[in-house]
């Protein structure tokens, strides 16, 4: 079987497991379940400054196994298998090291590349086990450690960092390690959480505390990121009927100095579906000048710099047009740094 064979016969096998994931009822209460989706995106970019014109497309599959063996303890494992092809693979000699994930401890993904425009890839993206009690919860193996509560930038995601310009990525960057949680009444949890990764070798360990306070959610954090000391705050509440959501987290100074992010954002829902999100960020470590970051570089994010830029503004416009189409836009701009981005979609 020739490569172009090969390639003929996985799109048949994503397309043929798509239906089959498509058809399945979640709702049941079964102790196998399984779902996922088939999808297609395609990217066109245009940098003003270089005049440069870049496109690519992908082939995105998942699929999602859930097995309860009983009410208390369930296990789970989720596929991310995509199919890249265009100009950008071409011109990237790094495309598959900027795609997989820096917080993988043990390394489960496999690459073939086609040709020199076509790379296939896929990766095991969940693996955990997870036991229940009325209080407790324990998971432990590769799951998403989500201690954000903003929308466009999560500063309080120390685990596993969130990239809002990542579209195609809905159920966000996952973690191997652990996360032990004890709920405390009705409206408060403690949570101690680990993880490594095998670039690098890093490790982080933190504690997090969540309460609700006349209205607002509220988080802190404190612990040990790598080799730093890091500690932090988010809030997510409404001023009238307007959402009001912030993230603050701090890191120790290890030879580059200490670093603090910050991010507040505001949303609204307007009648006629308008949904309205604006968000700034502030980075110490960023850049303060004019610079000449490609889009792939941006992509490529840590906790400790969640953007490459000290400020950071972004604007997200949504409208939902039908029941199963909305159209978006984010713009993403940079003053002091003279960097724009336009990033309309279709969904």
């Amino acid at each position: 079987m020739n490569m172009v064979d090969k390639v003929k016969y996985v799109v048949l096998c994503l397309l043929f497991s798509g239906i089959l994931t498509r058809g399945q009822d979640s709702t049941n209460t079964i102790a196998f379940n399984y779902s996922g989706y088939l999808k297609y995106t395609g990217n066109q970019i245009y940098q003003y400054r270089s005049e440069q014109n870049t496109s690519w497309e992908w082939l995105h599959h998942r699929l999602n196994l859930r097995y309860d063996v009983s009410k208390r303890l369930s296990f789970v494992s989720e596929f991310r298998t995509r199919i890249f092809q265009g100009q950008f693979v071409r011109e990237n000699k790094s495309f598959i090291l900027q795609v997989n994930n820096p917080n993988d401890a043990v390394c489960l993904n496999k690459s073939w590349d086609i040709n020199e425009s076509m790379v296939l890839l896929t990766r095991i993206d969940r693996l955990s086990g997870e036991f229940n009690t009325d209080n407790w919860k324990i998971k432990a193996g590769r799951q998403r450690i989500n201690w954000g509560m903003a929308t466009i930038w999560n500063t309080n995601d120390i685990f596993n960092t969130y990239n809002f310009l990542d579209i195609d990525y809905l159920e966000r960057s996952s973690a191997d390690g652990i996360r032990i949680n004890r709920r405390i009444g009705d409206l408060s949890s403690i949570e101690v959480a680990y993880s490594t990764a095998l670039k690098n070798r890093r490790a982080i360990t933190a504690l997090r505390y969540n309460t609700n306070l006349k209205g607002y959610d509220i988080s802190f954090n404190a612990g040990k990121y790598e080799s730093r000391t890091t500690a932090g705050v988010g809030w997510s509440g409404n001023i009238g009927n307007c959402g009001f959501r912030g993230e603050g987290q701090f890191y120790s100074s290890v030879n580059s100095g200490s670093v603090l992010n910050l991010c507040i954002e505001g949303d609204y829902l307007f009648s006629g579906s308008w949904y309205l999100n604006i968000a700034g960020l502030y980075c110490s470590a960023g850049q303060n000048t004019p610079t000449k970051e490609s889009f792939s570089g941006i992509l490529q994010i840590n906790p400790i710099q969640p953007m490459p830029f000290r400020w950071n503004y972004a604007v997200c416009i949504q409208k939902n047009v039908w029941t199963l189409w909305n159209l978006s836009s984010i713009i993403f701009f940079v003053p002091l740094s003279d960097y724009l981005i336009f990033y309309p979609t279709v969904t």
